[in-house]
């Protein structure tokens, strides 16, 4: 991944707008992944959409693992804002990854 100040970024504020996601969805394919931010749907019957998507990256899988790698140094660099949301977090994410029989 390049370095952030090699980056000269073009920034269209017509066009730019920030989404609120409160779920993620990824689905893979041989040749890319697909990272899918959903955002919840207020209480909605049995059979309607419970969440929609509001925006779909594709990368590829060499450019995925870059990214892996990045939030997980953003989170290492990061993890003493919000301490305890942090902590009980990561005792979440880490009892997840737990192999149990």
């Amino acid at each position: 991944m390049e370095k952030g100040n090699d980056l000269r970024i073009a920034l269209e504020m017509d066009n730019f707008r920030s989404n609120f996601s409160d779920l993620v969805q990824v689905e893979t394919s041989p040749e890319h992944v697909y990272i899918n931010f959903l955002e919840r749907l207020p209480l909605s019957g049995e059979n309607e959409p419970n969440a929609k998507v509001i925006s779909r990256i594709v990368v590829s899988w060499p450019h995925f693992i870059r990214i892996v790698k990045l939030f997980n140094n953003v989170l290492m660099s990061n993890k003493n804002l919000a301490q305890d949301t942090f902590m009980s977090l990561m005792k979440e994410v880490e009892g997840s990854n737990d192999v149990r029989s």
